[in-house]
């Protein structure tokens, strides 16, 4: 019998502008935690027409590095984020998807 393939590809790259400030706080062990809106607005194509993209996500990003980039972000500030997609529940117990960021590149204004 042969086995399935893995289901793990899960890689996401958006680009858009900080809607809001990081906000940092540190888990039991330390690592810095950041979470911040980003807005993404584009036009893409969807079977030969033009369609208004329009979003808003919550990114969150962990470790110093990443924490060290966001200290001198802004809102408004263009950003390229590069992740993961994963859940996150909310207070009332309902599910949103999440993009865990890998890399957070600043783009010029």
């Amino acid at each position: 019998m042969r086995e399935a393939p893995a289901l793990s590809s899960n890689c996401i790259a958006l680009s858009g502008t900080a809607y809001s400030l990081p906000e940092i706080r540190f888990s039991p062990a330390g690592i810095p935690i950041s979470r911040f809106l980003l807005e993404h607005r584009s036009e893409q194509e969807e079977v030969k027409l033009k369609r208004a993209v329009f979003c808003r996500v919550l990114i969150i990003a962990c470790g110093d590095e990443l924490a060290a980039i966001l200290k001198s972000v802004q809102v408004g500030t263009p950003l390229k984020v590069i992740g993961f997609l994963n859940r996150a529940v909310s207070r009332k117990h309902t599910y949103q998807l999440v993009i865990h960021a890998k890399s957070i590149d600043m783009l010029p204004s």
